[in-house]
C-alpha cells in the first residue's frame, strides 16, 4: 500500500488556488479510488470483499473466484503492485 501520509516532500504550489498539492496525497486517493472500484465489483457479484488494501489480492481473490479480469486490468494491476 502506499504510504502517502508520512511526508510533504514532493510538494509543489496549486497554482489556481494557492493550496499545496502533494504527491502523496495524490498517490493516497488513487490507491483508494481504485480500492473502491474493486470492491464495488465484489458488492456487484453479490461477494464479500476481503479486508484488505492490497490491490494485488483484491483481483487475486477475484480471479480464484472464478471472476473473469481482462488482460489491460492484469497489466495495469501487475504495473502499480511491483
Amino acid at each position: 500500500m502506499v504510504k502517502a501520509r508520512k511526508g510533504r516532500s514532493g510538494s509543489r504550489p496549486d497554482a489556481p488556488s494557492g493550496r499545496r498539492l502533494v504527491y502523496e496525497d495524490l498517490s493516497f486517493h488513487a490507491q483508494q479510488a481504485a480500492e473502491k472500484a474493486i470492491n464495488a465489483v465484489y458488492v456487484k457479484l453479490g461477494m464479500r470483499f476481503p479486508y484488505t488494501h492490497d490491490i494485488a489480492e483484491l483481483l487475486s481473490s477475484l480471479a480464484r473466484s472464478s471472476v473473469h479480469l481482462e488482460d489491460d486490468v492484469k497489466a495495469a494491476a501487475d504495473s502499480i503492485c511491483s
